[in-house]
C-alpha cells in the first residue's frame, strides 16, 4: 500500500584520467538555490569560441572540450574556489548537460554543487575541479 518511486540507475564509473578543469564562475539563471534549494556554481564555457582553438587559453579549451565531449549527466568531483572567500577543497556533485528541469537552456552547461556553505558569493572567481567519476545520466 506504499507509493512506488522509479529507481534512478546509478553507474559510478571512475574516470581515468580524472579531468582537471578550471573556469570563471558566471551568473546562471539563478534557479539553483532560489527555486530548487541547490546552489550551483555555473562555470564559463566559451561556446562562442568553438572552432577558434588558437583564441582560447589552454584552460578554456580544456573546459570547452570536456563540455562538448563528455556524457551528459551527474558527476562527482572535488572543487576549490582558487581566489574566493574560502580556499578549501570540498566534495562536489556536478550536473553537465541541458537541464531537464527547464526548457530554456540552449547550450550544454557545467554546474557544480559544492557541498559546503559559503558565506558570500564568488562570481568572477576561478573554480578548479578534479572530476573523479560519472554517477548517472
Amino acid at each position: 500500500v506504499g507509493l512506488s518511486s522509479p529507481m534512478v540507475p546509478r553507474i559510478r564509473k571512475v574516470l581515468e584520467p580524472m579531468p582537471r578543469l578550471r573556469a570563471t564562475v558566471v551568473h546562471g539563471f539563478g534557479r539553483g538555490s532560489k527555486l530548487l534549494g541547490f546552489p550551483t556554481a555555473n562555470m564559463e564555457v566559451r561556446w562562442e569560441k568553438e572552432g577558434e582553438k588558437e583564441s582560447l587559453k589552454p584552460e578554456e579549451q580544456a573546459m570547452l572540450e570536456f563540455a562538448r565531449d563528455c556524457e551528459p549527466g551527474i558527476y562527482f568531483a572535488w572543487a576549490q574556489v582558487a581566489n574566493g572567500p574560502d580556499r578549501g577543497i570540498y566534495k562536489t556533485a556536478m550536473s553537465v548537460g541541458w537541464n531537464p528541469t527547464f526548457t530554456d537552456v540552449k547550450a550544454k552547461t557545467i554546474e557544480p554543487w559544492i557541498l559546503h556553505d559559503y558565506e558570500t558569493d564568488f562570481y568572477g572567481s576561478e573554480l578548479r575541479l578534479v572530476i573523479c567519476g560519472f554517477v548517472r545520466p
